[in-house]
């Protein structure tokens, strides 16, 4: 037995010292979330209070892909300022269908400035449950990648569905040549690096009067019907 004390004792320091590394990350964040709150941040705030502190830093990598924090802050100015022009307001919500890519929280980081709830859709909801999230956010238009542009032409005629704005957006070098699900959809990538080289985008119109505790996306967990449920993310949050 006495062989085998040191090994408890450093298994307990070890784990007390993890568990107060825990409690510590914890304390700091929560003082964190007390300073946004206290100062008005919101997220796309304090995004870009890291972009003017690293604005060539890698921020999101994803297999032989990379953006750095400015490009990310160019994608997401081009998205507000295209869906402003467009008539979206603060409170609207678009539903975004979309695949795990660097462009994803580009496109939310980007509407959240404008105030527009973004409603994270499932990628792998199909039919009733998908036409069900997208309509149960009172989503006003839907963003889809072209690899999922199917499951939207499928719901595309049905209540809820039919009539709202579908913005398309394509992978770069996908063959637009063969037959396209949604003909009639807005070609989104097109629309915003169409005449936009220059990485500054005018976005004096758009009002800046976002709190922490506006809605920044929706997010769905399984409901107890089995219909997936949408759960309010804000900006604090």
């Amino acid at each position: 037995m006495p062989n085998d004390m040191p090994v408890v004792v450093v298994v307990v320091v070890v784990v007390l010292e993890a568990r107060g590394k825990t409690v510590l990350i914890f304390l700091k964040l929560n003082v964190s979330l007390y300073r946004y709150e206290r100062a008005g941040a919101t997220v796309i705030q304090i995004f870009e209070s890291v972009v003017a502190r690293h604005p060539n830093k890698v921020a999101f990598l994803m297999d032989d892909g990379q953006l750095t924090f400015a490009q990310v802050k160019q994608l997401a100015d081009r998205i507000a300022a295209h869906f402003y022009a467009k008539g979206f307001r603060k409170g609207d919500t678009i539903a975004l269908l979309m695949e795990t890519r660097l462009e994803y929280p580009c496109i939310w980081l980007g509407l959240s400035k404008v105030g527009i709830v973004t409603a994270l859709i499932n990628s792998n909801l199909r039919k009733e449950t998908l036409r069900h999230s997208i309509t149960v956010a009172n989503s006003k238009a839907i963003i889809v990648s072209s690899e999922l542009a199917g499951a939207i032409a499928e719901i595309n005629e049905q209540e809820g569905i039919k009539g709202l704005p579908v913005h398309l957006f394509r992978t770069d070098g996908a063959d637009t040549s063969s037959s396209d699900p949604l003909p009639d959809a807005e070609d989104l990538r097109l629309s915003v690096d169409s005449g936009s080289s220059s990485s500054n985008v005018d976005l004096s119109g758009i009002p800046n009067d976002i709190s922490p505790k506006d809605k920044l996306v929706y997010i769905y967990t399984s409901g107890t019907t089995g219909m997936p449920k949408a759960a309010v993310i804000t900006n604090l949050r």
